[in-house]
């Protein structure tokens, strides 16, 4: 009996803290559930605003959106099995600030659809001009401003397809009738060099004028071809001079061993080209006896915060000056000219925000127009500038050309011609545009 007794005690002992075991599990679990469910799931503002837009039948059409980097839903943290959610905090109140003008204070507009992502102005008429940035406002009173943007109405034109030899490259120069062009073709062997080639558009023929250069141009005349013989580490680079009439080339030696983006004066008596890779100098050289005249100071400091980048040089059309792609603290490229008396490079826009990349500036034969490549509308387009009234025009292309990309450099055939290299996504081609107005 005690037996019984005593085995039933130990029997109920166990029930009992098998009972608490249960219990303190619950409560376990419960508390671990209370911990998450109480686990603040952290908000983050997004990182940006970007905005965008285009002219789209008579009407400029504006879209924004968040420019965070990576949208994600969720964040995962390192020891943790599952991701860790996050709330985005985004403005409670939008602003469209505009100007039909270059310069100047914008005018604010209160959106009051911007769940929408876009508004519609109509009426935008021929040769308008817009520059647009948004102003988000959070409900706490903090603020945050997009990215700017300009657009015009500058009507659209129609580009032609050069009949160009596809192996000759995109970085051929047209001489101004657009029959012939320069080009190099780089070989392979144990010393690699870059033959100059003379193309014929009409029939496809190719001669080879050097056994080795870059940079090939015309000149106005289209009777030279100036190209860049490339230096090295015992011996400098040289411009060669190569007469189309003679077929004799003259060879000047220059003073560093790095040159780079020859241009023609209108004359046809100096080319301009840079030279340095970091600490990047203009200069100037004729085919004759003349002494090398450097137009820009030395610079002090390599990847100094101004200088002139490595981009492309053109002359201005009256010979008094060089155009260049200049940096300015922190722009990356501005559009700047160099005095032929030489000095410091002189910005053609006094302001221009930091996204604005504005590149390969070439100006027409008769001096009234400057050509351009910009980001300034928030994708790459060729913009004109009318150096008589000041006016700034945005080419569009006609939607039938499809062409999805825009490269440099560009080059006039006439006052009324410019030639570009483009892509449709498959193939990059060379096009001529009328430029009309």
């Amino acid at each position: 009996m005690g037996l019984i007794a005593t085995t039933m005690c130990c029997v109920t002992t166990m029930k009992t803290a098998f009972l608490w075991f249960q219990i303190s599990c619950v409560l376990c679990l419960a508390l671990t559930s209370c911990r998450k469910n109480e686990e603040v799931i952290p908000e983050i503002k997004l990182e940006g605003i970007d905005v965008e837009a285009s002219v789209e039948n008579e009407s400029l059409a504006i879209r924004w959106m968040a420019s965070q980097s990576l949208w994600r839903n969720d964040v995962v943290v390192i020891g943790e099995s599952t991701p860790r959610p996050i709330n985005y905090i985004v403005p409670s109140r939008l602003e469209i600030l505009m100007s039909d003008v270059q310069t100047g204070p914008l005018r604010s507009q209160t959106v009051t659809a911007w769940s929408s992502f876009s508004l519609a102005i109509p009426n935008f008429s021929s040769n308008r001009l817009a520059r647009i940035q948004l102003r988000g406002v959070y409900a706490d009173g903090t603020e945050q401003l997009s990215n700017t943007i300009m657009v015009s109405n500058g009507g659209q034109v129609v580009p032609q397809v050069l009949a160009v030899n596809e192996s000759w490259g995109t970085g051929l120069s047209l001489n101004r009738t657009g029959t012939q062009a320069v080009f190099t073709k780089p070989t392979v062997a144990s010393t690699p060099n870059s033959p100059v080639f003379l193309g014929d558009l009409g029939n496809g023929r190719e001669d080879q004028i050097a056994p080795n250069g870059f940079s090939a141009v015309f000149s106005p005349d289209g009777n030279q071809v100036a190209y860049i013989v490339p230096g090295g580490t015992t011996q400098n680079a040289a411009i060669a001079f190569y007469n189309l009439q003679t077929k004799q080339t003259q060879t000047r030696t220059l003073t560093e061993q790095q040159a780079s983006s020859l241009s023609w004066s209108p004359d046809g008596q100096w080319v301009a080209f840079l030279t340095g890779n970091e600490r990047v100098r203009l200069w100037k050289l004729s085919a004759t006896t003349e002494p090398l005249v450097a137009l820009t100071p030395y610079p002090e400091l390599a990847n100094d915060t101004e200088g002139i980048n490595r981009g492309l040089t053109s002359w201005l059309a009256d010979g008094s000056g060089v155009l260049v792609e200049y940096r300015q603290l922190r722009v990356p490229s501005v559009l700047a000219k160099v005095p032929l008396s030489g000095g410091v490079p002189q910005l053609l826009t006094a302001t221009q925000p930091a996204e604005w990349v504005d590149r390969s500036p070439v100006m027409a034969p008769d001096g009234r127009r400057l050509a351009f490549i910009s980001s300034r509308s928030g994708r790459t387009h060729i913009w004109l500038r009318d150096l008589i009234s000041g006016n700034l025009r945005q080419l569009r292309f006609d939607q039938s050309s499809a062409i999805l990309s825009l490269f440099g450099p560009l080059q006039w055939l006439d006052p009324q011609t410019l030639v570009f290299v483009g892509s449709d996504g498959v193939r990059i081609r060379y096009f001529k545009i009328a430029v009309n107005g």
